[in-house]
């Protein structure tokens, strides 16, 4: 559960940055104890469900640690392309930053926000960007599923009325 190879500016990454459970680049990193050996979190977690050995030289794992500095130093300079990347975005970013990356990305198709125009409505920020909202149209189309609500409604009372009066 790291990052593609594929993702990277570099792709002749070494092998010490590899997770040996999903063969992709270090995410979250933690090392075993007292083997040293190098697993991304959510992999090691999901191994140790089912076995207390590791993956790598099936010695017993006493317990998890973070790595030395200089090790997670080094992996979080390795340059790594935007997911985002097939909806537009062509920035390439350090490991160490990716996370801050992707939460403020214009491509992030999840990254919604208010309209600042106040009318309301929730926009994805790349709308916001290539100014592709309206408020004026957005509360025309407000109003009209409201009146078209209202008129059912409406339909809805006056055929309790009839029943009511058929009843009488």
């Amino acid at each position: 559960m790291g990052f593609p190879v594929e993702q990277f500016v570099n792709q002749d990454i070494d092998e010490g940055f590899l997770c040996a459970i999903c063969q992709d680049v270090l995410r979250d990193v933690i090392m075993l104890d007292p083997c040293e050996h190098a697993f991304c979190t959510a992999c090691i977690e999901e191994w140790r469900q089912n076995s207390t050995k590791c993956p790598t030289c099936r010695d017993d794992i006493r317990a998890t640690k973070k790595p030395q500095r200089l090790y997670t130093n080094l992996l979080n300079a390795l340059k790594i392309l935007c997911q985002f990347r097939i909806r537009g975005c062509s920035v390439v970013v350090a490991v160490g930053d990716y996370t801050d990356h992707i939460e403020r990305c214009e491509f992030n198709p999840n990254d919604h926000r208010p309209c600042e125009g106040g009318c309301g409505s929730i926009l994805k920020r790349v709308d916001i960007i290539r100014g592709d909202h309206s408020c004026v149209a957005y509360l025309k189309t407000q109003l009209e599923q409201k009146s078209e609500i209202e008129f059912e409604i409406l339909a809805t009372n006056d055929k309790v009325l009839q029943i009511g009066r058929a009843h009488v």
